[in-house]
């Protein structure tokens, strides 16, 4: 797994080049988006967001965020972890590049097998009608091979993968609420959607405790909640959360448990695409996590 991250980064950084996006018609694609407030609102105070003169303001706070190509940047006022900080400056600088890297990574059983996208997307099959949001957008990849009968709110804390994403969308005409954001401190209101999942992301978390209870918190009571990663990251995606030495792997679910929502229900872990990844899921109960 370490060999194929080592590829996909060195091919990304081989295919970057000069880029202008077709600026004018992605922010045209995200109007709708923009003007459907209710569900954004600031990532600390969660105090509503005003749009007025391209941008989103928050009242209370007298904090502004700009609104970018169609895009909120609603990244959480002040400093922010120096892990999240390095992987956002990586990301933007591998973005266009990133879909070919992963295409060819992900098809090379380098130190492992082949990932399966469809391992984890199968799981997830939302209904008509529901609200889903991934964390870790990322370039789109997941929602588009997701059904479009359901209303999709992607977050990602690189701008420029975000632009690749609206630019994949566009493409295949569908349609998703794209925001930079932090997965410690997620942009979106309680209760606020159907589904949520993560993919591949919660080993570049700081402290992935906080962003699962970020999770559980904008998810509806009952709403599932998925997180998938690479399985060789998971004991030291458990040593941040829980501060203290990783558990064998049978106490990983266990572990989980610890970290997650009291409230959380249903909560089971299993290995997938050949034991390439893990998936966890959890339900999210009444409180949700919230404050």
């Amino acid at each position: 797994m370490v060999y194929r991250c080592i590829i996909e980064g060195y091919l990304c950084i081989c295919v970057q080049r000069d880029s202008t996006l077709e600026t004018a018609e992605m922010i045209e694609e995200q109007k709708t988006n923009i003007e459907n407030l209710r569900l954004l609102c600031h990532p600390v105070t969660r105090e509503p967001l005003v749009l007025a003169d391209g941008a989103l303001h928050a009242a209370r706070s007298g904090d502004c965020f700009p609104v970018r190509e169609g895009i909120p940047r609603l990244l959480p006022p002040g400093e922010r972890p120096l892990r999240h900080r390095y992987w956002e400056w990586v990301y933007n600088r591998v973005a266009i590049g990133y879909d070919l890297g992963v295409e060819i990574g992900w098809r090379l059983p380098l130190g492992g097998a082949a990932i399966d996208r469809a391992s984890y997307l199968e799981k997830i099959r939302p209904r008509p009608g529901e609200r889903v949001l991934e964390t870790a957008v990322g370039t789109a990849a997941n929602i588009l091979q997701l059904s479009d009968h359901a209303h999709y709110a992607g977050l990602d804390m690189a701008f420029n993968m975000l632009r690749r994403a609206a630019a994949r969308l566009r493409q295949q005409d569908r349609q998703a609420l794209l925001v930079q954001g932090d997965a410690h401190a997620l942009p979106f209101v309680d209760a606020a959607f159907d589904v949520v999942f993560q993919m591949g992301a919660m080993q570049f978390i700081s402290d992935p405790a906080r962003a699962l209870r970020e999770m559980a918190r904008v998810a509806k009571p009952g709403a599932a909640v998925w997180v998938i990663d690479e399985t060789d990251a998971l004991p030291r995606t458990l040593k941040r959360a829980l501060r203290a030495a990783p558990p064998a792997r049978p106490e990983w679910q266990a572990a989980f448990r610890r970290v997650l929502p009291p409230t959380s229900e249903q909560v089971r872990l299993e290995i997938i695409s050949q034991g390439e990844l893990y998936c966890l899921c959890f339900y999210a109960g009444k409180e949700n996590g919230r404050l």
